[in-house]
């Protein structure tokens, strides 16, 4: 027992040791994520705000039940604070009630043989290894009082020859926001360790750099942030969270960054592409900000990213970062390949009207003010706004600025004593007076999100397809259609793909034409025509004039050719990945035959965290549901893997989609509700997962609110 403990405890400081060295030099972070799908929860929207504002890279669907749904989700590492904002209502994405227990799957290891799988039995495979993981687990647990959700994933020692499913050594991922659970609000640095509050030598004097804008509709797209941060000097930006006490008013973010280019010029290349609603900061305003967060300057321009403070080459592109920031040519090249992969859907912004712009500043005074008092609570999972509102109930329908927000905890910044009769959804209301309030200000760092991701190709490069989607309403399908055809100049026909969607295939029309359409602000995406458009690869136009043109006979015979079909259905639920890896993967999007060039600038995968899920291709997936519920069946496989392509076929029961590949056990929840089958034809090449390519969500088939 003596020696087990000895190796619990030097296992708990190795993965403590490891995970603190990853976090310090990677700039991603991934996690799990344990979501409640009650019914009085809008899971399906959950969804669609994840992939929208949380500026993730990937997400995965790894258990999906009627109570519970758990996602793997990568991104940058202020995907946590993001989501908390954005997403953590209790209606839309609650926390499940099982949020403080382990997530552990079963502890058995998946091989691929050439046709088949093989499961180990789970008593038979690193019992050592298990009983240590398990004891150094309940080490962690008593040392850091929280409990981590975990999954774990052991080779299969009798089957070295082939590939693992998941891994070749035993692997543990955090759940996002467990580190914070019991832990009291911290000074955060550029070091992870606490600083002293600034003296008299640390005051900085007047800077014209500093850039103070602010977003307040209540649907953020996380490429907005990356516009703004773009256009920052560091390539990052720092956020304070304004809240305001009326419960039906969405919260504002102030992003604050120093940058060469006026607030007027970013917001003009920022707002009609990328994000809904956004108003500059008066400079007194502004200015008055970095005298209360002295460090806010020092620690955004410390986020500069050391390879990129000379010059880089991507694949021919040559990077390089001024002391003032990239270069507007470089700006708008990058970001030209953030509309072709993720343009935002326009949205009917409400304009902030005087009286909320009033009491905005009012909350911004008092956090600049002479006594300012900091009201710090703690509050139950899924119930902060409500916490916070409460507490804020004497400021009689005001705006405050929060700060040190997390998953249980939080600041508020007042000029007046707080309610305290709010047990019903906090746990703790502490009051500090104006001196600890101001030392605490004094020592507070900014959540910082960094968006240095964005110099790497293939968003320098330019995108080498023909083939583009639009969105629309179902009322704008006809002007949506011939705008583009009037103001692109183009002339080919869109094909629609669903009653919200249409393909085209540009294929005839030269590449500069098609890259107008992606750096014009406004063709074409407005109200009254396309809500969105989006590059996709070349191979989804061509593999979609080939099923559409398929005669019956034509498919009849394709489906006798039994040995190369794989579907799935609600009573033939297989183990392991589905669709299963095919023997053959497209060189690029445009198949076989492309031309060599178009090899430079692919749509490939991308990952640079814990490589865990390790299945990362695409494959064309044909679907059959009951007649009426055909979207419902679309929309069900959105939320359980990534799906980038959907067609619908007009005898209201089949299509298909491109999805990505996942645990078959995710799409059972599908198959007993919306879809009947699944079809995968082997014969049909998988191509890699499309990087930085946005997924569909339910809003694209405008299912939002109307699933069961």
């Amino acid at each position: 027992m003596r020696k087990s403990t000895i190796w619990a405890c030097i296992l708990s400081t190795l993965i403590a040791k490891n995970s603190a060295q990853q976090n310090q030099h990677q700039s991603e972070t991934s996690g799990i994520l344990h979501l409640s799908s009650a019914n009085k929860n809008d899971i399906g929207s959950c969804h669609g705000c994840i992939v929208r504002a949380v500026s993730i890279t990937q997400i995965q669907s790894l258990h999906s039940d009627s109570n519970n749904r758990i996602y793997w989700i990568e991104g940058s590492k202020h995907i946590a604070r993001v989501f908390l904002t954005n997403c953590n209502i209790f209606f839309l994405c609650a926390f499940s009630t099982e949020l403080s227990k382990s997530y552990l799957p079963d502890y058995f290891s998946i091989t691929h043989r050439r046709d088949s799988t093989a499961v180990a039995h789970p008593k038979t495979v690193n019992y050592v290894e298990q009983s240590i993981f398990k004891w150094s687990k309940l080490v962690i647990s008593q040392t850091y009082k929280r409990q981590t959700v975990e999954a774990e994933i052991y080779p299969e020692e009798s089957h070295q020859e082939h590939n693992t499913y998941l891994g070749k050594q035993s692997r543990i991922f955090p759940a996002l926001f467990f580190s914070e659970i019991g832990t009291e609000p911290i000074l955060r640095s550029k070091n992870g360790h606490s600083t002293k509050a600034p003296g008299k030598q640390d005051e900085i004097l007047t800077d014209l750099s500093i850039r103070c804008i602010y977003s307040y509709n209540r649907k953020r797209d996380a490429a907005c942030r990356e516009c703004l941060a773009l256009h920052s000097k560091s390539l990052a930006i720092g956020t304070f969270y304004i809240l305001f006490s009326a419960l039906g008013k969405p919260s504002v973010e102030l992003y604050v960054f120093t940058s060469a280019y006026e607030s007027e010029y970013i917001i003009y290349k920022c707002k009609t592409r990328f994000c809904t609603a956004l108003l500059p900061l008066e400079s007194d305003v502004c200015q008055k900000l970095k005298s209360v967060f002295p460090s806010v300057r020092r620690f955004v321009d410390s986020q500069v990213v050391p390879a990129y403070s000379t010059h880089r080459n991507q694949n021919g592109n040559h990077i390089r970062i001024t002391k003032n920031g990239l270069a507007p040519h470089l700006i708008s090249r990058i970001l030209n390949q953030v509309a072709a992969r993720r343009f935002s859907r326009i949205r009917q912004g409400k304009e902030l009207n005087e009286k909320d712009k009033q009491q905005l500043m009012i909350g911004l005074s008092i956090m600049t003010g002479k006594k300012p008092k900091c009201v710090m609570v703690t509050y139950i999972p899924n119930q902060w706004k409500l916490c916070i509102t409460c507490v804020m109930r004497y400021t009689r329908n005001g705006a405050r600025v929060i700060i040190d927000f997390s998953l249980t905890y939080a600041t508020i910044l007042t000029d007046r004593e707080p309610y305290r009769q709010c047990t019903g959804s906090c746990r703790a209301i502490q009051l500090h007076q104006a001196d600890d309030c101001s030392k605490h200000l004094q020592e507070h760092t900014l959540d910082i999100e960094s968006h240095h991701r964005l110099l790497d190709s293939p968003y320098t490069n330019l995108l080498m397809s023909s083939c583009m989607l639009f969105y629309y309403t179902q009322a704008r399908k006809n002007s949506c259609a011939l705008c583009v055809r009037s103001t692109l100049n183009v002339k080919e026909q869109m094909h629609p793909t669903t009653p919200f969607s249409s393909v085209l295939d540009a294929s005839d029309s030269s590449l500069k034409i098609i890259q107008e359409v992606f750096e014009q602000d406004t063709a074409c995406h407005t109200p009254h025509g396309c809500s969105r458009r989006q590059q996709v690869p070349n191979r989804f136009c061509s593999e979609h004039r080939a099923y559409v043109g398929m005669t019956s006979y034509t498919q009849q015979t394709r489906k006798n050719t039994i040995s190369s079909i794989h579907q799935l259905t609600k009573a033939t639920i297989t183990v392991g990945v589905w669709p299963p890896s095919s023997k053959r993967t497209g060189e690029n999007e445009k198949g076989d035959d492309a031309p060599s060039e178009i090899r430079l600038t692919p749509f490939v995968t991308e990952t640079k965290t814990s490589i865990w899920p390790s299945y990362s291709k695409i494959a064309f997936i044909e679907f059959a549901s009951a007649p009426s519920k055909q979207l419902k069946c679309v929309g069900c496989l959105i939320q359980h893997s990534e799906v980038f392509f959907v067609y619908t076929d007009d005898d209201g029961s089949s299509g298909y989609v491109w999805m990505r590949q996942a645990p078959s056990h995710v799409f059972l929840q599908c198959l007993k509700t919306h879809c009947i089958s699944l079809t995968y034809d082997d014969e049909k090449s998988q191509m890699e997962r499309p990087i930085g390519l946005r997924p569909w969500t339910i809003e694209d088939l405008c299912l939002e609110n109307k699933f069961e």
